[in-house]
Formats: structure tokens, sequence, C-alpha cells
């Protein structure tokens, strides 16, 4: 339940969501960012984290055919709050181990740069299974 002052940015439901349709939701993202007076450096971050996510979800939990995801967003003071949910094969993207980026590119092991990225950006991540859904909410200070 919401209290008084928390403010609902955005709730979007994708039946069949895709890599064509992600330029368009992360456009969409960022005005509703920008009226809301988030910062326009935290917005680029935000969007960046939210791309590498949903991307992820798209390749590797529904191998690049697409299908349902949703996401909300909503403010509690001043921490954003992200919660991804989708209904691909069960990964916790927290069971991944941080990459070595002290090595070269052609020495890592392909894989992991973006869950690192995204733990990296936002403040808290807790990834949850229910339901037949994988769940990531994320946190961040954005004032």
């Amino acid at each position: 339940m919401f209290r008084v002052a928390d403010k609902k940015l955005f709730d979007f439901h994708m039946k069949f969501a895709c890599l064509e349709r992600l330029p368009f939701l992360l456009g969409s993202i960022g005005t509703i960012f920008e009226e809301n007076n988030i910062s326009g450096d935290v917005s680029l971050k935000l969007q960046l984290i939210l791309e590498e996510a949903v991307s992820n979800v798209i390749i590797h939990g529904y191998g690049k055919k697409g299908g349902y995801i949703a996401m909300s967003a909503i403010i509690k003071g001043d921490i954003l709050e992200i919660e991804i949910r989708d209904h691909a094969k069960k990964f916790d993207p927290m069971s991944v181990s941080t990459p070595d980026i002290t090595l070269k590119p052609e020495d890592r092991k392909p894989g992991g740069l973006g869950i690192h990225m995204i733990r990296k950006i936002m403040d808290k991540v807790v990834y949850g299974y229910e339901n037949g859904e994988n769940i990531i909410l994320m946190t961040k200070k954005i004032k």
C-alpha cells in the first residue's frame, strides 16, 4: 500500500516485450524522469540499467523471442524504487559473480558486466521468485 507521500511514476505491462520496443520504452521513461525533476545524470544512469535489465530478460530469459515484462517505479521521499517482473525462466542475477574488470576485455569470461553495472549504479538490488515470476526490486537515492 502506498503512503500518501509516495508518488507512482510509471507502471508498464508489456505482453510482448522485445528489443525493438526498448528504445520507445526508455524514451518514455526518460520523459517521465524529466517531468519528475530527476536530474539528467541520474536519469541517464537509470535508463542505462533499465536497458540492461530488460534486454537481459529478453535475450537470456526469453531467448530473444520476447515475452511478458512489467516495470513500475515509485518515489518514496528521496528514494526511487523500480520493480521489474517477468515470466522468463528462473534466474537470480544476484548469484552472478562479479567480473574481474581489472582484466583486459579479451581475457575476461563473457557475461556479468551488465549485472555488475546495475549493482554499482543502484543502492540496493533484491531478487525474488514467486508464482512463476522473476522479481527484481532496485532502489536508488535520487536527491
